[in-house]
């Protein structure tokens, strides 16, 4: 006896199901490895001042740019010179750029700042890079340090099993619902009456 045409189907989902997970888990590798070979970084926005473009707990990813290329209207990430160097990069937008006896050198200013910076960074060999993806909140969780990041991730995966779990009592029952439905059946279908031989006495 051949399965049901559902049951048949419900088979052939779940490994599809499941080479569709392996594939996205892999592509999503791929592209971070692929990122962090190519030098994308995520930049957190710690203040506000480059509202609206990307306001305060932003994550910002940047390309690396060469110095010889940055223009006026640029968002670039940077360290700062002394004595305004920090922990962290700063990311404004280039107000300036000037020819100096070092080299080009540009001025910087946040959107929403009304001067610019205290500082003229110099371009030429600098580590720079340039804004090309803002994600709005993602930065809060990169300041708050690994030990967030996994909490997340451990969270994430917690709720999957979880969900996992509770998802196989319904198919078993399901299932089992299906194979009595099908023995009902089997025992209210009629039966073929078997053949009755006569014989005629000789």
């Amino acid at each position: 006896m051949t399965a049901p045409r559902s049951d048949r189907a419900a088979r052939s989902v779940h490994p599809r199901a499941a080479a569709l997970r392996t594939g996205v888990l892999v592509a999503a590798l791929v592209l971070v490895v692929g990122a962090h070979l190519a030098g994308v970084r995520a930049v957190p926005v710690l203040t506000g001042s480059m509202t609206p473009y990307a306001p305060a707990g932003s994550l910002v990813l940047t390309t690396p740019v060469s110095g010889a290329v940055v223009g006026v209207g640029d968002v670039v990430a940077f360290v700062p010179p002394a004595p305004h160097r920090g922990d962290h990069p700063v990311m404004h937008r280039v107000a300036s750029t000037s020819a100096t006896a070092q080299g080009r050198a540009m001025t910087t200013r946040g959107d929403a700042n009304a001067h610019d910076d205290p500082w003229t960074v110099a371009l030429d060999g600098a580590d720079l890079g340039r804004a090309v993806v803002v994600v709005p909140l993602a930065g809060r969780l990169a300041v708050a340090g690994p030990a967030a990041v996994l909490s997340l991730l451990a969270g994430a995966l917690a709720l999957g099993v979880a969900v996992r779990l509770l998802r196989r009592p319904v198919c078993a029952c399901a299932q089992d619902r299906a194979a009595q439905d099908r023995a009902a059946q089997r025992r209210a279908a009629p039966r073929r009456a078997a053949p009755r031989w006569s014989s005629t006495p000789g």
